[in-house]
């Protein structure tokens, strides 16, 4: 029997060697590399987050990009990367498409790329691994299909590999027989037996959950079609910004010499209708879009065919990035990258109707914020916080989060991006609470530290609030067009030295401890970031690589325009694993004492974040959320 051969995937995005910004949207794409059968056969896919070295034991998945995708969306897709995921290695990174294939899987990797702004670390057997590194080639393609998996069914995908042949935490299991009618076995045994146990004689590692699937049973034969229920999309922030457009799978086209904006959106499918009701129409998007004209996605190409061909000297310049190879042969220039950095400097200031969409984004968290307050007596897990802040923004209309809140109660709320939001309030004093809705894709970014106990904050917790309630104070009032952020942020130090020294935290001179950078124990973050259709919005020209950590993380650099909204989110943390470097070290620990700061361990952290609009001559600040020792506990007690 001839070897059955793969139809293989090959990433074409993020590049070999690129350097990318963790915590931003991520970008993936993907093309057939050309073997037989083609991409257009493969069905469903998982997509992985993946670092260390390049043998089997040397890497992970760190986290889920797409957990369940479908290659017939499209040969894209996006996921958003957490910080804390791992550390700023270069080419530490890479990912894994797990894909179903006609009688099992095939497992592809992408070439190796860096994160950089990463605020965790990686466990010694990856680092070891990524520490190994030579080049930029990721691990070998993986494939779990023998010789003979062509006869294999065509819809068996991912339950088609044999069951002792899988890897990976998740498994899966072909259709149990049909039960017969009689038992006529008189020693049964198992279809898969249970997994072999030895007795353990030392301490062995943390294990690693493994989940099998099995097919569900049937005696049908099941023609399977797109899911009718997927999940929301969310839309490509460029675009959005040059349309206001929410619909997937559109494009658009701005035509410079005629001054002629087209949206194509999808055309109507008769049998998508019965599911998911009548799409818009041209016509309804020329009233709902400030655009000149709506074309089907079917007219992109001749669109776009019969603009190049007008000139001789037509550029063509998109933010797709590869995704339109059709006209390459249209135009004599294509420019992928330039449009792209554009856009990303445009969206740093905001026009009369943006702020207008960002106070409706505040508005909301505010009431949001509100519910949280006020869920504080009755609710006994950062989970049912959340539940009340998340309930509010749906039912006045925002259906969608900013970001992932963080819930953090007591030593929680020292993780800068605290994400499980599942741990007891029980015994903890305060609660970090960082979590935003989203209005027509412009988020809101608001953070307020909240007292657990009707009598509010115990006596280290409000020292802590009051100094961290005037860095933010001071802060506003250096606020206006034309100033450098990072003086801004230096002043934010500069009043957190002078709170830590009044309360006995820090001794000896401040200026010395500036200059040593001694607060960056317990300020270790930037001040704020520019905000907008991505929390952490773009144009901010940050420098990772900074090798002052008062400013390393700093995620805005240089002058504030105009126009531009970037949050102020001053805090002070008290985190073991930051701060205990810093006792260990001659050049800090003399500037520490660490008998008072024991007695605020179980602080956690505080940090107050408000949304502001920067102005000739000041600010505005958009955030109306109840802040203050005192205007917390009247909503707290209401």
């Amino acid at each position: 029997m001839a070897p059955f051969v793969l139809a293989d995937i090959r990433f074409t995005s993020p590049a070999a060697g690129a350097t990318i910004a963790g915590g931003r949207t991520l970008t993936i794409e993907w093309e057939d590399s050309g073997e037989d059968p083609p991409l257009s056969e493969l069905t469903t896919y998982e997509l992985f987050l993946c670092a260390g070295g390049n043998d089997p034991d040397s890497f992970q998945p760190l986290a889920p990009i797409v957990p369940q995708g479908r290659f017939s969306t499209g040969n894209s897709a996006t996921g958003t990367t957490q910080v804390n995921l791992g550390g700023s290695d270069k080419n530490a990174y890479f990912l894994k498409m797990m894909s179903a294939a006609p009688g099992g899987t095939v497992i592809n990797y992408s070439d190796r790329f860096t994160l950089t702004g990463m605020t965790g670390s990686f466990p010694e057997k990856l680092q070891t691994g990524i520490d190994d590194i030579k080049g930029t080639s990721g691990p070998k393609t993986e494939n779990n299909i023998k010789d003979d998996a062509a006869g294999a069914p065509a819809d068996s995908g991912l339950y088609g590999t044999p069951f002792a042949m899988q890897t990976g935490l998740t498994r899966y299991a072909p259709m149990p027989r049909k039960p017969g009618s009689k038992i006529t076995m008189e020693t049964p045994s198992m279809l898969y037996p249970t997994s072999a146990a030895d007795i353990a004689k030392s301490a062995l590692p943390t294990p690693e959950p493994v989940t099998t699937m099995t097919m569900s049973l049937t005696n049908v034969k099941v023609t399977s079609i797109e899911n009718t229920a997927l999940a929301d999309s969310i839309q490509r922030r460029h675009f959005l910004y040059l349309s206001g457009c929410l619909l997937p799978d559109c494009h658009l086209t701005y035509h410079m010499p005629t001054d002629s904006l087209t949206l194509f959106i999808p055309p109507l499918d008769p049998e998508s209708v019965i599911w998911s009701g009548l799409p818009l129409s041209p016509g309804q998007a020329l009233e709902e879009y400030d655009i000149d004209a709506c074309l089907p996605t079917t007219e992109l190409a001749a669109h776009l065919s019969s603009l190049g061909s007008k000139t001789e000297n037509g550029i063509l310049a998109h933010t797709g990035r590869g995704e339109l190879p059709m006209l390459r042969d249209e135009f004599k220039h294509v420019e992928d990258e330039t449009l792209h950095a554009a856009i990303d400097a445009c969206r740093v200031t905001k026009d009369a109707y943006e702020v207008a969409l960002l106070k409706k984004a505040n508005e909301i968290t505010t009431a949001a914020h509100t519910a949280a307050l006020k869920a504080i007596k009755t609710a006994s897990n950062e989970t049912e916080l959340e539940a009340a802040f998340v309930s509010s923004c749906i039912s006045l209309g925002a259906k969608n989060q900013a970001y992932h809140g963080i819930f953090g109660s007591g030593t929680n709320a020292a993780t800068l991006h605290y994400q499980a939001n599942n741990e007891s309030l029980q015994g903890r004093r305060n609660v970090l609470v960082d979590a935003a809705a989203e209005w027509h894709g412009y988020c809101a970014d608001v953070t307020r530290t909240m007292p657990l106990h009707r009598n509010g904050f115990d006596r280290e917790s409000a020292q802590i609030y009051v100094i961290v309630e005037k860095m933010q104070e001071a802060c506003f009032l250096l606020l206006k067009a034309g100033v450098r952020w990072e003086d801004v942020h230096m002043l934010a130090h500069e009043v957190a030295v002078e709170g830590l020294l009044s309360i006995g935290l820090l001794k000896g001179d401040k200026a010395k401890i500036l200059a040593r950078r001694t607060s960056v124990a317990f300020f270790p973050h930037g001040l704020g970031h520019y905000l907008g259709l991505d929390t952490h919005d773009t144009g901010g020209n940050p420098n990772y690589e900074d090798k002052d950590p008062m400013f390393k993380y700093l995620r805005v650099r240089g002058i504030l325009p105009e126009h531009s909204v970037i949050t102020v989110e001053p805090g002070i943390y008290f985190c073991r694993f930051i701060v205990k470097p810093y006792l260990e070290d001659e050049r800090h620990k003399c500037f520490i004492d660490e008998e008072v700061l024991n007695r605020y361990w179980e602080v956690g952290g505080v940090r107050i974040e408000d949304d502001v609009l920067i102005t000739k001559e000041g600010y505005e600040n958009l955030t109306t959320a109840t802040k203050g020792i005192g205007g917390m506990m009247a909503v707290i007690n209401s």
